[in-house]
């Protein structure tokens, strides 16, 4: 009786691992939305970028975290935390429109400009002052 009572147990557990790691497998690619033609505009927006001055590379503009993205194939959010050097949007508006018409990207975009950095409306790790803060520019395109 004793041995059957270990063996149950030990099966519960080697059914409850194998279950968790079945599900791990799947869960990678969970929250991930891949947006067609996202990356030629990344790359439009890091070259405008480039350009204003904010940043002296596209791998520079990378690693100060500007841009934020959300979104689907339907509609992307594209969020510019370009701190207190305001920069003129028109100009990553232009770099946006014009990559879209080259490959042809029907996805509606959404640019939003703050005058703060993403870091400026963090308070101990959570997005605070988001609710405080309102973008100076926001179009869709």
């Amino acid at each position: 009786m004793w041995v059957s009572m270990m063996f149950i147990r030990r099966l519960r557990k080697s059914l409850l691992l194998f279950i968790l790691g079945a599900g791990i497998g799947v869960l990678p690619g969970c929250g991930i939305t891949r947006v067609e033609g996202l990356g030629e505009i990344n790359s439009a927006i890091d070259d405008a970028l480039v350009e204003t001055g904010l940043c002296s590379t596209n791998m520079d503009c990378r690693k100060k975290r500007l841009v934020f993205w959300e979104g689907n194939e339907k509609r992307v959010y594209l969020n510019f935390y370009v701190g207190s050097k305001k920069i003129d949007p028109s100009l990553i508006e232009k770099a946006i429109s014009k990559r879209k018409k080259e490959i042809d990207m029907r996805t509606i975009v959404t640019i939003t400009f703050y005058n703060k950095t993403k870091d400026e409306m963090l308070e101990n790790g959570v997005i605070y002052n988001m609710i405080f803060v309102s973008p100076y520019y926001k179009k869709d395109l």
